[in-house]
Parts: C-alpha cells; sequence; structure tokens
C-alpha cells in the first residue's frame, strides 16, 4: 500500500512541475530551450511515474481476484462440509 501512495504521490508531482513550467513559459520566465528541456524532462518523470502506479494497481487487481476466488471456494467447501455433517460422514 506504501508503494501506491509513493507512485500517486510522484504522479502528483510531476502533473503539478509541469503546469508550473507551462505557467512559466506563458509568463515568459523561461527560454524555448530551457522549457523544452524541462518538457522533456517533467514529462518522463510523470511518465515512469503513471507506468509505476498503473503496474501496481494491476498487482492489487490481480491479488483481489485471486481473494475472491479463494473465498468462493472456502464458501464451497465449507457448504461441502455442511453437507457431510447432515448426512453423518
Amino acid at each position: 500500500m506504501r508503494k501506491l501512495q509513493i507512485a500517486f504521490s510522484k504522479t502528483e508531482k510531476g502533473k503539478r512541475l509541469l503546469e508550473n513550467l507551462e505557467e512559466l513559459h506563458q509568463n515568459q520566465e523561461v527560454t524555448e530551450a530551457q522549457f523544452d528541456a524541462m518538457k522533456s524532462e517533467y514529462s518522463t518523470f510523470l511518465k515512469e511515474a503513471e507506468t509505476e502506479l498503473e503496474t501496481l494497481q494491476k498487482e492489487l487487481q490481480q491479488r483481489h481476484d485471486t481473494a475472491v476466488k479463494e473465498h468462493e471456494r472456502f464458501k464451497q467447501e465449507l457448504a461441502n462440509l455442511e453437507i457431510r455433517i447432515k448426512v453423518g460422514e
């Protein structure tokens, strides 16, 4: 869960950095060369963070799906045991 929080924070940071850079660019506080270089750097940072976040979300979904399947299997086993008890096994 901590990894997910960190990945989400990185994603938000990347978005915020790009927004701030864009604002500086609109106010002509950075040169085109600076803007292009930093935009590339921040875009890469954001893309990596988003990829990490997606990977963690997929892992959590897989863990959830596995837990649901196990729960269903245990429910069936319990039902089978209840029948065995009723028939006197």
